[in-house]
């Protein structure tokens, strides 16, 4: 799998022209879906021109419903976005924080804001304030898990960053002041550290944008929970002794799991011992 950069969104555009622009995107949608239909209907393989085996009709058949399905839920977020103020403000200050972190890039790939927007329902079908119908509500998949597939190096993890970051901003236009909204969770100690610098880059450009126009709350933090054989879960008498003894390099060697500042781009950030509150 391949993603058409000539299909890119721009963040711009985005933060200017929303509806606009996701509506330019799902016409897109629409007209690759009637291309697959037309190519069903010939009964062969667009690829080659061979005759598609029943095997090969029926997973084509597949294909395209599920296609379908995509861009309904892409169209429902559009809609959620077009009618909600509160939805199109989280949308926009998520869109302005990527573009205020991006280094070297300007736009989304076309299957991150597809996936992003497909997923707006399921984070604010539940919310009272929006009074969404009944028939939007139960479109909505919160029983069900969305696993996103790509090849290393695609771009999953600034999708799923994305849909966080909407939902951050979302939580707080609601109302709510400080709290969990979001839990990552990875197999390897090795891709935890590497993604919890990116996530703190994204946070921290999310968190400039908060305290410029959502004044209440607590402000967006980071929590990383690990065993103890990456960080201490507590220091007793021996290991005071230890800590204290060590140089500020030796500390970082040891601890430090964040190399640069996420707010002003310097390797600035160092562990330092706190005696006094044994922290």
């Amino acid at each position: 799998l391949k993603t058409r950069d000539d299909l890119a969104v721009r963040f711009d555009e985005l933060i200017v022209s929303p509806v606009e622009t996701l509506n330019k995107v799902y016409d897109n949608m629409l007209r690759e879906l009637s291309n697959w239909e037309s190519d069903f209907a010939t009964g062969k393989n667009p690829s080659n021109g061979e005759e598609l085996t029943e095997l090969g009709k029926t997973q084509f058949g597949k294909e395209i419903d599920g296609f379908r399905t995509e861009i309904k839920r892409f169209k429902t977020g559009i809609n959620l976005i077009e009618k909600h103020n509160m939805v199109r403000q989280s949308f926009c200050y998520m869109n302005q924080a990527f573009k205020n972190s991006a280094k070297g890039y300007s736009t989304w790939r076309l299957f991150q804001i597809v996936f992003i927007v497909s997923l707006i329902l399921d984070v604010v079908a539940h919310e009272h304030d929006l009074m969404l119908d009944d028939d939007t509500i139960e479109k909505a998949k919160t029983d069900d898990i969305d696993i996103l597939y790509f090849p290393t190096g695609g771009g999953k993890t600034e999708a799923f960053l994305g849909i966080m970051i909407f939902n951050l901003f979302f939580d707080r236009i609601r109302g709510k002041e400080c709290g969990v909204t979001a839990m990552l969770k990875y197999p390897l100690r090795l891709l935890s550290v590497q993604q919890v610098q990116r996530v703190s880059n994204i946070l921290s450009s999310a968190e400039l944008i908060r305290r410029t126009h959502i004044a209440e709350g607590e402000e967006f933090s980071l929590g990383y929970f690990v065993g103890d054989h990456n960080t201490p879960n507590s220091i007793k008498k021996e290991k005071k002794q230890a800590l204290s003894e060590m140089s500020m390099d030796e500390l970082d060697e040891k601890y430090k799991l964040v190399d640069v500042c996420p707010y002003c781009g310097q390797r600035s950030v160092h562990i330092v011992y706190d005696a006094d509150k044994n922290s």
